[in-house]
């Protein structure tokens, strides 16, 4: 139970954050929303029910929580639970909340208040602490001198059909003292944690990234964190940064460059320089006493901010990256030109150990360039690189796309890349892996029992699909794609009829997962970058397996040219036009066929999130047709009801699944299908189709004919209805197709 619920605006979330530390560095679980919500529920009901299961409501009364509904809303809401309420006064008094929210003072009228200005940071943590103590709330555990926040979550529930754990898709979301219990290790994954030389962590999106820095850093917390009879509470033996929460170094967003910062950082080189300052000045911040006693670093000659954070005020690297790009590029090199050998000469002076976690830098540079937001990454792992070795007590560990890992040239990522892991998943360890958060969030011994079916019915493509793959191919096989679907999963639990669950993986996925796609994969997105955009392309689909000459027809329809411009795009590397099945491809939601080298059968092959491409180029794999990933189908089947948008029968699309000798037939059939409204027709043609599909999924030897099937022949029927060219179409279709399997 989270004894604390921490009610605040956004714009004092920094206050929020700080006291949640001290808080629980004291004993005291809390429930703050930045935190603690998760992807996939009602925000609104996951805060009624943080109130619900909190003890004590602290709230940070400031002049942007008095104007903000939502913090009203949580007011009204403890106070009608009887929860105590201690209010915390941040650039606001006693006056201003009766004058504009008069409704919170009655509720706070006899409230002790606490005046965060007066007393600042740990006497802030203490006064809160004296009064939750007051109102009957005891520390859970013992304090943690060390900054970890002590375990705030009661034990999962045995009874599966009650979790008391969400599922959380971000890693930042899971406690740290239970990253030990739910963490899955593949033998790759367990070198990196337990390994001296792994400093880098490059992987796609949702493959975890967060939750296994974090990991990383607790492990080596609890290795360098020492108890003696002086200090019975513990302190660390080495520098973490950042310190306590968020635990990670998060990058925020960068704020919009202009076009000359962007040239600045599409420079491997400047990236490096600009991030090996960054880290150095970090390191430096936590000795201040050494910089001033090298006497090489002119405080009155840096700019302001930096000069404090090397007196004394512990700053993180991206911090003082961000703070550089908010120079004028002539200061940014002046600066840069100016301290980089002083500031080096100090660096090596440190013989104190100092460990840097960076992570999400990815996300926070979002708005630059292709070639930037490559290089940036790139600059900073050669950056890191550099300084490691430049100080042996320094060590830098971060995570980084592998787009931009796979995209990056240097001479220093050859030297780096045996301290690299790069993330992987094959089908079997992803079942694995759900298996295991399936027993640690649900109680239940595997993800069929959770979900209470082993197989799933395919309605569609008329076959039977074990569960957890019925799943995994709706997804584009990250783990935290499937975790979003499984959080869905678990608030319908105890009543998950096959139709339901068809339905929940089948909406999640178009809902959820296909948009965050298209915006993860912003900065590599020309025509789909934008929604109106990619809706512009939904509406030119007519199904969701296309030929080559679909794709063609389609992509000139979409830049309004000719199909005969066609070739001239492709021979000019595709300047000029844009062709949005490329980006579909890379995103991967567009599937194409290809020969299984080992087993010469062919299947249907999605990019996967370890694919790599080495350069980003337009381009489409050779392919007799072209397969709408399900997720993707899914949205546009339901942005399209009503059109004549059709999907195909009697075919399973997903990554790994066979492409059958017989499909093209099916497939060019109901093509022809498609123009016939007649639905006596329609039924029963696809009635038979359903029997040739079912006879040659069996593999029968002998050759078939049209009356091997057991079902009226539809002969007279096309006749009678005038329809004798479909009728031929079929016939032909069938006959040299069994023809040639004979």
């Amino acid at each position: 139970m989270h004894q604390i619920f921490l009610s605040y605006a956004e714009e004092d979330s920094d206050l929020c954050r700080d006291i949640a530390a001290r808080l629980e560095q004291a004993g005291h679980g809390c429930w703050y929303y930045e935190r603690n919500t998760v992807a996939g529920r009602s925000y609104l009901a996951q805060v009624a029910e943080g109130i619900r299961s909190a003890q004590v409501f602290v709230l940070i009364a400031s002049p942007a929580s008095l104007g903000s509904y939502q913090v009203t809303k949580e007011v009204e809401q403890a106070h009608q639970r009887n929860r105590p309420i201690v209010p915390i006064l941040r650039d606001v008094t006693e006056q201003d909340i009766e004058q504009r929210q008069p409704s919170w003072y009655a509720a706070l009228a006899t409230m002790a208040w606490i005046d965060a200005a007066a007393l600042h940071g740990a006497r802030v943590a203490e006064e809160i602490v004296r009064s939750v103590r007051a109102f009957g709330c005891s520390p859970q555990t013992e304090a943690r001198a060390d900054g970890l926040a002590p375990a705030t979550v009661s034990s999962h529930a045995v009874d599966r059909h009650t979790p008391t754990i969400l599922w959380a898709s971000d890693g930042n979301q899971i406690e740290i003292p239970r990253l030990k219990e739910m963490v899955f290790q593949t033998p790759v994954i367990a070198e990196f944690l337990r390994s001296d030389q792994k400093f880098f962590l490059s992987a796609n999106k949702g493959l975890g990234k967060t939750l296994l820095m974090r990991f990383k850093r607790s492990l080596l917390a609890d290795r360098y964190f020492h108890r003696d009879e002086e200090q019975p509470t513990g302190r660390a033996m080495v520098h973490f940064v950042p310190e306590g929460h968020p635990y990670l170094d998060l990058m925020s967003d960068l704020p919009t460059i202009s076009k000359g910062h962007n040239r600045f950082l599409s420079d491997l080189r400047t990236c490096k320089r600009a991030w090996s300052f960054a880290l150095r000045i970090s390191a430096l911040s936590h000795f201040p006493d050494l910089v001033a006693a090298e006497s090489v670093l002119d405080s009155e000659v840096l700019p302001t901010r930096i000069a404090r954070w090397l007196t004394g005020k512990r700053v993180e690297p991206t911090v003082v990256f961000r703070e550089l790009l908010s120079f004028s590029l002539k200061e940014v090199n002046r600066v840069l030109d100016q301290f980089e050998n002083s500031l080096d000469f100090v660096f090596r002076n440190i013989h104190s150990g100092v460990y840097l976690f960076l992570d999400k830098v990815d996300q926070g540079i979002r708005s630059v360039d292709r070639e930037a937001w490559i290089n940036i990454q790139g600059g900073l792992i050669d950056a890191a690189w550099d300084v490691m070795n430049a100080n042996s007590h320094i060590k830098v560990y971060a995570s980084l796309r592998e787009e931009a890992y796979a995209n990056y040239e240097s001479d220093i990522k050859a030297n780096a890349y045996g301290a690299t892991t790069t993330l992987r998943y094959s089908h079997e360890d992803l079942a694995r892996l759900i298996d295991k958060l399936t027993r640690f969030y649900e109680g239940a011994g595997s993800f069929s029992d959770f979900v209470q079916h082993h197989s799933i019915r395919n309605q569609r493509g008329e076959v039977v699909e074990d569960s957890f793959r019925y799943l995994h191919r709706h997804t584009v096989g990250r783990p935290r794609d499937l975790v979003i679907v499984c959080s869905e999963l678990s608030r319908r639990q105890g009543r998950l009829t096959e139709s339901l669950f068809r339905s929940i993986v089948t909406e999640t996925a178009s809902e959820k997962i296909v948009p965050n796609i298209f915006d993860e994969m912003h900065v590599f997105l020309n025509s789909l970058r934008d929604r109106k955009e990619r809706h512009r392309l939904w509406a030119m689909l007519p199904h969701n397996v296309l030929t080559r000459q679909d794709l063609e027809q389609i992509c000139c329809r979409y830049n309004g040219v000719e199909l005969s411009e066609f070739s001239d795009y492709q021979t000019s590397g595709g300047k000029g036009l844009s062709h949005p099945f490329c980006e579909l491809y890379d995103c991967g939601l567009l599937g194409c066929i290809r020969e299984d080298q080992a087993t010469g059968i062919e299947r249907q092959q999605f990019k996967q999130p370890h694919d790599m491409s080495a350069e980003w180029s337009c381009g489409l794999p050779a392919s007799p047709y072209y397969v709408l990933h399900p997720a993707l189908q899914a949205m546009i089947h339901t942005l399209r009801s009503g059109t004549e948008y059709r999907v195909f029968r009697f075919l399973v699309v997903g990554h790994g699944y066979p492409w059958r000798d017989y499909f093209p037939a099916l497939i060019e059939i109901q093509r022809r299908l498609f123009c016939v409204a007649d639905r006596e027709v329609l039924a029963a043609v696809e009635e038979f189709l359903s029997a040739v599909h079912a006879a040659l999924s069996e593999q029968r030897p002998r050759q078939l004919s049209w009356n091997d099937f057991g079902v009226a022949d539809v002969r007279p029927l096309l006749e009678q209805k005038g329809l004798d060219d479909l009728y031929l179409t079929i016939d032909q279709l069938i006959t040299d197709f069994l023809t040639e399997r004979e």
